[in-house]
């Protein structure tokens, strides 16, 4: 009795052990891949169906301006594209990224939502994108100012050792410049 006692601990200890390594080495890394300009002009549809969210309060995503917008030619889509990498052993899901203005910036109108939660399996990786419409007043001709991107992201339930939220999910912040 007294050995079958000394087993069960050490395969307790080594299950334990086996748990902290794996999601010691849990980490998901965020690799910036691009922006991307996109003249709202040469999709008159996609802009009118926003505009007409807006004016009657279906929007789905975030407003960093109260401006209602106006015709298309005022304004440009940026796409922000990051590469999110799944070093561990467990599946990620992606839940969010938000895309942040520079402090004293006023550029932007909105980030389109995204209701997608992209799964990335253990050891793989995957792009995600996030799309801002901002005043056309920035050179969209040019590369816009930075924004710094927060992807949050959950792996199957168990808390990541790197920042979490109130929620459990974790988060990494990237310079996108």
């Amino acid at each position: 009795m007294k050995a079958a006692g000394i087993i069960l601990l050490v395969l307790l200890i080594a299950a334990l052990t086996g748990v902290g390594m794996i999601l010691a080495r849990s980490d998901m890394n965020v690799v910036y891949v691009n922006c991307v300009a996109t003249d709202p002009v040469t999709q008159q549809e996609y802009f009118s169906m926003l505009k007409e969210q807006l004016e009657n309060g279906t929007f789905t995503g975030t407003r960093f301006s109260d401006e209602m917008l106006s015709s298309p030619d005022q304004y440009v889509f940026y796409t922000w594209t990051v590469r999110l990498e799944n070093n561990t052993s467990l599946t990620a899901n992606a839940a969010e990224m938000m895309i942040s203005q520079p402090q004293d910036y006023h550029y932007d109108i909105l980030q389109i939502g995204d209701m997608t939660e992209y799964c990335i399996p253990p050891h793989s990786s995957r792009t995600v994108s996030a799309t801002v419409l901002a005043s056309r007043d920035v050179l969209y001709e040019q590369k816009p100012e930075f924004r710094i991107a927060t992807v949050t992201w959950y792996y199957e339930g168990v808390d990541a050792p790197t920042d979490t939220d109130r929620d459990g999910c974790s988060r990494k912040e990237i310079y996108l410049d």
